[in-house]
């Protein structure tokens, strides 16, 4: 048996192709506000995507970035300048943001009614699990007996998913998988594998008998073939950079064999994310 890719990319082009006629429709062209603050490499990549995305759709993408030196004020006064802007119907703030600067603090300063990353606004479903869900969707198989376990780095992220997950009638759980650790050589913060010897045991007991796994832990290559079922379905919603490429939590070549469904790393989650961040901008238009 040979694994089936969820085709992603078609995926999220149905859902841009949806959205570009709904535009047609409306009176006005929806926009987003984009802040990024820093120099992140993943963070340039997915602005790129966004605003290639919005042109498809026909929604008017608005960049402001700051550098990591930057006035905090400065942006916080554009901030507060968008939320009265009439002409834009949601804002993001890209993440991650540089380390000393203030993040739940900026997010909590975007007027939720704009907060179409669903962050503040309870009415929009974060476009990460709603690509996640998109993803799971396209399966035609019977999801509501299958035990989804979902490994994440974020108590809040985990809780937030299975909340929709279980909304959906589905049978979802999650672990933390990873935590900070505060290096002193560096004076930093990093994310590392909580305890890899507790994923050869119980945790890893646990993603052997998920018939549906998600990881979101940002560790390349981290899921290997004897760490999952049998015919389970993987969606990969993990990204990091190995050796300059783009790279999945999941071992797509190990696993090729032993899964019966793989939403991969490229190409996977991040197009849908992409487009069900759009469409939170487009009801966001219709709602303000």
């Amino acid at each position: 048996m040979k694994t089936k890719i969820i085709d992603s990319r078609k995926i999220a082009q149905e859902i841009k192709s949806d959205l570009a006629k709904k535009v047609l429709k409306l009176d006005h062209k929806p926009s987003l506000a984009v802040i990024m603050i820093g120099d992140d490499k993943a963070s340039y990549l997915y602005i790129k995507q966004k605003e290639k995305a919005a042109i498809e759709t026909g929604i008017t993408l608005c960049k402001y970035f700051f550098k990591q030196d930057n006035d905090k004020k400065e942006v916080f006064d554009t901030i507060e300048w968008l939320n009265k802007d009439g002409q834009i119907n949601g804002m993001i703030v890209q993440l991650p943001l540089p380390q000393a600067w203030p993040t739940e603090k900026i997010i909590k300063a975007i007027n939720p009614k704009k907060d179409v990353d669903g962050l503040l606004n309870k009415e929009f479903v974060p476009p990460f699990i709603s690509a996640i869900i998109s993803a799971l969707e396209s399966i035609e198989q019977n999801l509501n007996k299958k035990k989804i376990l979902a490994l994440v780095n974020s108590d809040v992220f985990g809780k937030k998913m299975c909340q929709h997950l279980k909304e959906k009638g589905w049978n979802a759980s999650y672990v933390i998988a990873r935590t900070p650790i505060f290096s002193r050589r560096t004076k930093q913060s990093r994310i590392i594998p909580r305890d890899c010897h507790a994923l050869t045991s119980s945790k890893l007991a646990m993603t052997k008998s998920a018939d549906i796994l998600i990881t979101a832990l940002g560790q390349p290559n981290f899921i290997k073939a004897d760490m999952i079922k049998k015919d389970s379905i993987l969606i990969d919603a993990g990204i990091s950079f190995k050796d300059g490429k783009v790279t999945g939590d999941i071992d797509a070549a190990s696993v090729s064999k032993k899964a019966a469904y793989l939403c991969p790393v490229p190409g996977g989650i991040g197009p849908i994310t992409v487009a069900m961040l759009l469409k939170n901008v487009i009801i966001a238009s219709q709602n303000n």
